[in-house]
């Protein structure tokens, strides 16, 4: 009996982590192409390759969008990059009022510093085996069957390993694309100096 129900919380287990995988997937699917239908002015009549900067809505980015928003902007920028948009992209932030590129600067810098990995991640990789291993202990007094308080910590730290590779990615990916669009703010601050 006790095999049983060792066997059920097992599968349950397996099914939340996957439906949890899944139902993430689907959202960020969702969250992707809701940001392109409400992005329609950047890209009615442009193909992907030659999407570059309107200077309205890099200001309109820049000032009043949220960072979410400006994150997905630059994402779009980087991943849309070759060597004619760089360097029109380059020429054409040099164009940006000087405030709105230091504002820009401001907000990018703040914007790699929440998604630096660096800051977060030991601590909480600390606190995630501290949990197991006092949960495996919890487990092991609690429950006689060495099966199943031996198990569930394994299938515990699984799941939490997926989350987080899932999760590391994604913000490496947005660290990467606002560090490119830094690189392109500082670039366009150097290059409107000497113009």
């Amino acid at each position: 009996m006790e095999q049983i129900i060792t066997w059920i919380i097992i599968t349950l287990i397996f099914l939340v982590i996957i439906i949890g995988i899944l139902f993430r997937r689907i959202y960020k699917e969702l969250k992707s192409l809701k940001s392109r239908l409400g992005a329609w002015e950047e890209i009615v009549d442009v193909p992907r390759e030659e999407i570059g900067i309107d200077l309205k809505i890099i200001e309109r980015k820049i000032l009043t969008s949220k960072d979410s928003e400006l994150t997905e902007y630059a994402q779009k920028l980087y991943s849309g990059k070759n060597v004619k948009s760089i360097s029109n992209n380059y020429d054409k932030l040099a164009m940006l009022d000087k405030n709105i590129i230091e504002y820009g600067l401001i907000r990018a810098s703040a914007l790699e510093d929440s998604y630096d990995l660096s800051k977060f991640f030991p601590p909480l990789v600390a606190f995630i085996i501290a949990l197991l291993t006092s949960y495996a202990v919890f487990f092991k007094n609690v429950i006689s069957s060495p099966f199943l308080h031996n198990s569930f910590p394994i299938i515990l730290s699984i799941g939490i390993f997926a989350y987080l590779s899932l999760h590391v990615g994604d913000t490496r990916g947005k660290r990467l694309s606002i560090i490119y669009f830094k690189g392109l703010l500082l670039y366009a601050k150097e290059h409107g100096k000497k113009s």
